[in-house]
């Protein structure tokens, strides 16, 4: 079977968005209506259609857990093994809607689904290793289950009827040259709809490019990315802002190395406090680093933060400067350096040093490491007492050199500037907050037929699968709750 090529996927897009814009509602009244179709507002949907609750979700993106496909590069880390609630920015609200068995729920879900999934460190990933079979069981079931999507639409407007349903005003999203482009294309394949339609609809009268409805409860699981305005305005928010994000810092050398990749100790210091350390792989990039320690860093990292990065995490500075040390002297010993020859010694020294670095870090970062070691000589001549580097008896330049190398290894340090690329941020901080929803169920204390779930609530955790495993499991809590609400009409059916 041949390959779906980038252009025919284009073509497939651009005929959808062509539906899309012809599309209305099966109905205007609906049991539940959750605003966001990505891994929670997809999860609750199937979860109250198949409870027997009529539901519509209604989503910007063109597909069902759209988002889901850019997750855990491209294969989507769902959840993990062991669900530590220490690894979230509120542990105790999270404990009480995980509950004891949260890690069950969530496979017993996925199960049922007919989801394989495998395990790698402690994360969970589908059998696949593919983002898109999460993303298709999820599609397919709520097909199966009977929901309506009306996709391609962002609400701009939530409002309470005197009757208690809730009225939702919903905007086209593509009617904009952006996609105008897309259609353009699907005509050039043979599209029936000609580029005057497609630029009529573009520029259609407003009202044309808006879809109502109604419902007698609201789920919230849109994230916090894209706003959350809509709501009631005496719902109370927390400012949103990207997490899980590169970091960039401070202009240095050894960022000139763009695409290069290394194991270390990443920490974090403010005001000389350690606030964070954790082991992991690190790619620089011309503004910063970037990599999954770094996002987990960029959780609590502060502009002027010193950033240090541990090359030899598994030695101990003594070893270090013992191997350097031995290395130096094995090749430097068979020559007999005069007094007048000092010079030549110490580039024979420096020459040695650089081989000695290239057999423990990347050849490519040597020179960097080295001009740091210089910057550490120029200094002081003698290390500060916290420096990594054992302190030795010898006061000659070589001691100094290889002590300042050892330093640059095992703390080289970077000066935090603030979160960088965060279009392409993981997860985004702030939403509803927590203090404003039932502990226990996710609905909201003010408007109790609204719930909030997964990226719609101020929750956020370090990567491996905490985040989407937040996301479906206050779905299925909050829907149950929904469930139960609907059932025993608590809330009156709007007319």
């Amino acid at each position: 079977m041949q390959t779906p090529t980038k252009r025919g996927l284009k073509r497939e897009r651009a005929k959808r968005l062509q539906e899309l814009m012809r599309i209305t509602p099966d109905r205007t009244v609906y049991d539940c209506a959750i605003i966001g179709a990505g891994a929670a507002g997809s999860v609750a949907a199937i979860s109250l259609a198949k409870a027997g609750a009529s539901v519509c979700v209604i989503d910007k993106n063109t597909e069902i857990a759209h988002p889901i496909l850019a997750t855990g590069a491209g294969a989507c880390n769902l959840s993990n093994t062991n669900l530590d609630v220490n690894c979230y920015n509120a542990p105790s609200f999270v404990k009480g809607i995980f509950g004891p068995h949260a890690e069950q729920d969530i496979h017993e879900f996925f199960s049922r689904l007919g989801l394989l999934t495998t395990q790698k460190e402690g994360r969970i990933y589908p059998l696949s290793m593919q983002a898109a079979s999460v993303q298709q069981v999820l599609e397919h079931e709520l097909v199966r289950a009977d929901a309506f999507a009306l996709l391609g639409h962002e609400v701009v407007e939530l409002t309470q009827e005197q009757t208690g349903a809730w009225h939702i005003r919903a905007r086209f999203a593509y009617a904009t040259s952006v996609d105008t482009n897309m259609l353009e294309e699907a005509q050039k394949e043979g599209s029936t709809r000609t580029r005057v339609d497609a630029e009529a609809n573009a520029h259609a009268d407003e009202r044309a490019s808006f879809k109502e409805l109604r419902a007698r409860t609201v789920i919230i699981a849109t994230g916090t990315k894209h706003g959350l305005s809509f709501l009631p305005t005496d719902i109370a928010n927390v400012t949103a802002k990207p997490t899980l994000c590169a970091l960039a810092c401070a202009d240095d050398p050894i960022l000139s190395h763009s695409g290069r990749r290394a194991q270390v100790v990443l920490t974090l210091d403010r005001a000389g406090k350690r606030v964070f350390r954790e082991a992991g792989e690190v790619l620089i990039r011309d503004f910063g680093l970037s990599g999954i320690v770094v996002f987990n860093a960029s959780r609590i990292a502060q502009a002027g933060d010193i950033l240090s990065l541990n090359f030899c995490p598994h030695l101990h500075a003594e070893a270090l400067f013992e191997h350097i040390a031995r290395f130096i002297d094995t090749r430097e010993g068979a020559l007999k350096i005069s007094a007048s020859a000092q010079g030549e010694a110490k580039d024979v020294r420096y020459t040695l040093l650089t081989h000695a670095l290239c057999g423990i870090v990347d050849p490519m970062l040597v020179e960097s490491v080295l001009k740091r070691a210089q910057a550490h000589m120029q200094r002081s001549t003698k290390l500060p007492a916290h420096a990594h580097a054992p302190q030795s008896t010898g006061n000659d330049a070589r001691t100094h050199l290889i002590q300042a190398s050892v330093e640059a290894l095992m703390d080289y340090e970077l000066t935090v500037q603030g979160p960088a690329q965060t279009a392409h941020a993981q997860c985004w901080r702030g939403g509803i907050a927590r203090e404003a929803l039932n502990p226990h169920t996710l609905a909201l204390q003010t408007h109790p037929s609204i719930w909030a779930i997964g990226e719609a609530v101020d929750v956020d955790a370090a990567c491996g699968g905490y985040n989407l495993s937040w996301a479906w499991k206050s779905a299925l809590v909050a829907a149950k709750d929904v469930a139960k609400a609907l059932k025993t009409q608590k809330l009156g059916m709007p007319h």
